[in-house]
């Protein structure tokens, strides 16, 4: 709240700045990636469609970059190989968003490196929204028996996210994925 629309990128994690008990008002200009989960008992009695609906509805009208990854499969405490898996890719979404400014056009190649992968993984599935302007989001959804894109109003694969990332970037990023990897004990 304090940093208003100064926030910097974020991925969020349960998408807790878009659930019904957050307090503080969206900033305009938050460039932030939600990540949520299907089997989150957050989610509560919910229809995925109906949780998701609800962090959109959060989201400033005139807010065009936010991202929503939802995952059926993803648990409150999200897997360390989604992580790993999808972590790299939702930061290299990030910045390419912060460098193209609020009035950007969304990173259409790093949102669909991010779709790629976890479809490409065949252990996930989901959608992933974003706004494409203020008001608009554009859905895609991955995994198995998806069908395709959508536009909602507002109410070969890619071999992985770091080709795209400057070099110091793409290392700080091993680094974090190595470190996720030994604090959660896994080799995704």
């Amino acid at each position: 709240r304090a940093l208003g629309d100064a926030v910097p990128p974020a991925v969020v994690i349960n998408a807790g700045c878009a659930a019904p008990h957050a307090s503080a008002d969206w900033p305009r200009q938050a460039i932030t990636f939600l990540l949520m989960g299907g089997q989150d008992y957050l989610r509560g009695s919910k229809s995925p469609e109906a949780y998701i609906a609800d962090a959109r509805r959060r989201v400033h009208a005139g807010n065009a970059t936010t991202a929503i990854l939802f995952v059926n499969e993803m648990r409150h405490t999200p897997q360390s190989d989604l992580l790993g898996e999808a972590l790299p890719c939702l930061v290299g979404a990030l910045l390419a968003w912060q460098k193209a400014g609020p009035s950007g056009r969304p990173p259409e190649a790093e949102l669909q490196r991010v779709r790629s992968i976890l479809a490409g993984s065949g252990r996930w599935s989901g959608q992933l929204l974003y706004t494409q302007r203020p008001g608009v989001w554009k859905r895609l959804r991955f995994g198995p028996g998806s069908a395709g894109t959508a536009l909602l109003q507002r109410q070969q694969p890619p071999e992985g996210c770091e080709s795209a990332l400057h070099p110091a970037t793409a290392s700080a990023l091993r680094r974090l994925q190595r470190l996720s990897v030994a604090i959660c004990g896994s080799s995704a």
